[in-house]
């Protein structure tokens, strides 16, 4: 006998299978990431194609067989249609997407990371919000936290110098580490203080203050690039 489930997600990743279904990647409330069967869901008259679009958010029902899980009904939700007609806010939607896809393996509940989601994707969607790539640090940096790996920015990994000094954030360590002991690990980048303060304010994880936020062009290109290279490594090193 099947089990029957019902659950509100929010559908980040799709792939074709076939000559005409499927496969949707959720981060679900209640079971967290599942993946979701949708058979002949990319025909015409296919009754659950128009609930599921990628980026938006679903109430899903499914049936659990011994070997996967198979969408039955959907009622969409929330869409995000203005996001989905901006390329900078949809570039910024698929690199969410890569980060989800990637960071997020296995079915474990977590409401953090789903209200992160929600959040994240409603401020993407406001016609009037146009800080994607402060939205994308915000992301990054609060979801890894959740996932365990929280920086460490308020002094040395190795020597605990907190004061007067050059930083690297070490990716082997996830945080801080000073000029001299760097040296030793060279696994990193060089982080001014401007973007340690930078992403200690975007871990405070209070997202309506992103748009009153002061950041140079410098200090965002820096705190972006040193994200980006943190998740590769990340992928690249995980066991």
């Amino acid at each position: 006998m099947f089990l029957h489930q019902t659950t509100v997600g929010f559908i980040f990743k799709e792939r074709e299978l076939g000559e005409a279904d499927k496969i949707f990647s959720i981060f679900s409330k209640d079971f967290g990431r599942i993946e979701l069967l949708g058979k002949s869901v990319r025909k015409i008259s296919s009754k659950l194609r128009w609930g599921m679009e990628i980026f938006s958010f679903s109430q899903v029902e499914f049936v659990e067989g011994k070997f996967q899980k198979r969408l039955v009904g959907v009622q969409p939700l929330e869409k995000f249609k203005n996001l989905k007609r901006n390329l900078k806010k949809l570039s910024i939607a698929f690199k969410i997407s890569e980060i989800l896809n990637s960071l997020i393996k296995g079915e474990e509940r977590d409401e953090r990371i789903y209200q992160l989601i929600k959040e994240t994707f409603s401020k993407l969607n406001s016609s009037i919000f146009d800080r994607e790539k402060v939205l994308y640090l915000y992301f990054f940096w609060n979801l890894i936290s959740l996932l365990g790996y929280q920086p460490q920015l308020n002094f040395c990994f190795s020597c605990r110098e907190k004061e007067g000094v050059n930083f690297y954030f070490d990716f082997s360590l996830g945080g801080l580490i000073c000029e001299k002991c760097f040296k030793n690990v060279k696994i990193g980048k060089r982080i001014d203080q401007n973007s340690i303060k930078l992403l200690k304010i975007l871990l405070k994880r209070k997202v309506n203050l992103l748009e009153k936020l002061r950041i140079e062009k410098e200090t965002l290109n820096l705190a972006f690039l040193l994200s980006e290279k943190y998740f590769n490594f990340l992928i690249e090193n995980e066991t």
